[in-house]
């Protein structure tokens, strides 16, 4: 991992963690604590765990191997905390898991020099980490003392693995067989469904990923979590939180059009930043797929059409609207002569995505009514049982969609 550029503040540092316990209580959840973040690192691999039984012998393997998995677990939370740890705390949230802290360290660490060769200057870098929001975003504010932060949404790590795996599966299958088979469908499936009806898709179990195609989906995984956090990056550098306000159409024209450099400076470190620039290419593709995928299952779960673009006296684009304009901008610039076939791969893989979700979508309607009972706004509380209702949302839904017929043979 590379040295940071600079030094964060200690005191934005604890501004953060104030902020993530605020998140946590405002949720109705318990104030963390350093060992509360070991025993969710242990819950995490509790998880992989059951979800490794399922993949390799079903249900009967989860219930043989339960009586030492929490054992196996104490053993691996305990082996990464030390393979992980980061020792100084006046950097980093103690309130991260060893992991997510381990993760976001060495993101920025790979953004900061890409930003300092290209001359994007940072007053100072800011100090990055997560929010128990459930969502699969990130945000930049400032904090008390005017130094930057930059918030992502816990849900986003599972996002990205999600959306890659299914970016990379889905296209095998458009290669192989021009269909799609019952592992992405049911990707895409379980994804919508979660976060759609959920609010979250924490709770979506792991699936494996076949050996030929992990450095791949690896890649894109680390790809989209570097344009995310490159993006709000890029506004740090652009003085967009100093901004003055502006009033009605010029102030939307405005937003637009930094959320549009923004993206292209985090396109251009997703790519240079990457150990492959061609698997860098595929960060925004792949997580604006997603973000669209999502925003089309809302509004079905809403029982109205979706909308791909906002219109521009909208003040923030759509995810199609910045996949457009990124693309139109590739245009002028020497990627597209240089990563040409990577660029048009990633854009397919874009229109992959939203041809899963299309598949999906007559059922997901269909499965609106039976879905909403396991929804904690309709439901007017928050389940003490998240996993369990997982399992039951994701479970309603592909009923749906084996009954549909639209399963592949």
């Amino acid at each position: 991992m590379n040295a940071p550029i600079a030094h964060r503040r200690p005191e934005t540092v604890r501004e953060l963690e104030a902020l993530q316990q605020q998140e946590r209580a405002g949720a109705g959840d318990a104030p963390l604590t350093v060992d509360g973040v070991i025993r969710l690192l242990q819950e995490d691999i509790h998880r992989e765990l059951i979800a490794a039984r399922l993949d390799s012998g079903g249900l009967s393997a989860v219930v043989d191997g339960a009586a030492d998995d929490d054992e196996r677990a104490k053993d691996r939370a305990a082996s990464l905390v030390q393979a992980w740890r980061l020792d100084d705390e006046t950097q980093w949230s103690r309130y991260e898991s060893p992991g997510i802290r381990w993760g976001i360290a060495d993101v920025c660490a790979r953004i900061e020099p890409v930003f300092a060769n290209r001359g994007w200057h940072l007053a100072e870098p800011p100090i990055v980490g997560t929010l128990a929001t459930g969502q699969v975003s990130a945000a930049t504010q400032k904090s008390s003392h005017g130094a930057p932060l930059v918030l992502i949404d816990n849900g986003f790590f599972k996002f990205a693995g999600a959306i890659s795996q299914l970016a990379v599966f889905a296209s095998h299958d458009a290669r192989s067989s021009g269909s799609f088979s019952n592992a992405s469908l049911q990707l895409m499936a379980d994804l919508a469904a979660t976060q759609t009806v959920l609010n979250t898709c924490l709770y979506l179990f792991k699936r494996a990923t076949p050996p030929q195609v992990a450095s791949q989906v690896t890649q894109i995984v680390q790809a989209v979590v570097t344009f995310v956090i490159a993006h709000e990056y890029a506004h740090v550098a652009a003085g967009d939180l100093d901004a003055h306000p502006l009033s009605g159409a010029i102030e939307a024209a405005a937003r637009r059009a930094k959320e549009f450099e923004a993206d292209q400076r985090a396109f251009i470190t997703s790519v240079e930043s990457a150990q492959e620039p061609e698997m860098g290419v595929f960060g925004p593709f792949v997580y604006f797929a997603g973000l669209d995928a999502m925003d089309r299952a809302a509004a079905a779960y809403a029982g109205r059409a979706a909308s791909p673009e906002s219109g521009s006296d909208a003040a923030y684009p759509t995810p199609f609207e910045r996949t457009v304009a990124l693309l139109k901008w590739i245009e002028t610039t020497p990627y597209v002569s240089q990563l040409r076939s990577a660029i048009a791969a990633a854009s397919r893989c874009y229109h992959i995505v939203l041809f899963t979700w299309d598949q999906i979508l007559p059922s997901f309607w269909a499965a609106r009514e039976e879905m909403s009972a396991f929804d904690p706004a309709k439901r007017g509380s928050v389940s003490s049982l998240p996993d369990a209702d997982a399992l039951g949302v994701v479970a309603v839904l592909w009923q749906h969609v084996q009954a549909s017929g639209r399963r592949t043979q």
